[in-house]
């Protein structure tokens, strides 16, 4: 369970809770992902952690996204069909590549949005595209490695709480039984 103050695990008998104490760079934690091969990545406001789970050893080791201060904060984790992570951050998506020596981010350009995008969630529909729930609409993949953006133009609804008339800050997704996939927005 992820939370605004750390990492909490039940171990089969008790909860057990993981905070900056135990190595986890920030006490917010936004996201928390189990890969394909078992391993277990954290978002936190201080960048992506993997946690290991045995007593004894190190508990998180913390690699930081590169540039502005907004991406050390990571609020999404998506395994890509790869075993590359997406990592959405405060400023923009990168590509987390773990397996790497050393591992390393590379940024993804969204086009002349990514300076100033947030990337609150990240899913893949039923033919393969991915999309990302933004601070200013959605984004999906195109296949010819470029994205498509969907904003208020495209019939999203307007923040109204932000103050500005030009975006929609979309939170999350959401899949039905149909393999339909759901936008949830700021207001409905």
């Amino acid at each position: 369970i992820w939370t605004d103050d750390g990492l909490a695990r039940f171990d089969g008998h008790r909860l057990v809770s993981y905070t900056r104490a135990d190595g986890l760079p920030e006490k917010y934690v936004n996201n928390l992902l189990e890969t394909r091969k078992g391993d277990y990545w954290v978002a936190s406001d201080g960048g992506i952690s993997r946690f290991d789970p045995n007593p004894g050893r190190t508990r998180f080791t913390t690699h930081v996204p590169p540039g502005v201060a907004e991406s050390r904060h990571v609020n999404t984790l998506f395994e890509d069909e790869d075993g590359t992570l997406l990592a959405g951050t405060s400023a923009g998506l990168f590509r987390f590549y773990p397996h790497a020596h050393p591992p390393a981010f590379q940024p993804i350009s969204l086009g002349h949005f990514s300076d100033s995008v947030m990337v609150n969630a990240i899913a893949r529909d039923s033919s393969g595209a991915v999309w990302l729930a933004t601070n200013n609409g959605v984004f999906q993949s195109r296949i010819d490695g470029g994205w498509a953006h969907f904003g208020v133009e495209s019939g999203l609804p307007i923040d109204r709480g932000t103050g500005s008339s030009a975006t929609a800050f979309v939170n999350s997704f959401a899949r039905d039984r149909n393999n339909r996939l759901w936008i949830a927005f700021k207001g409905g």
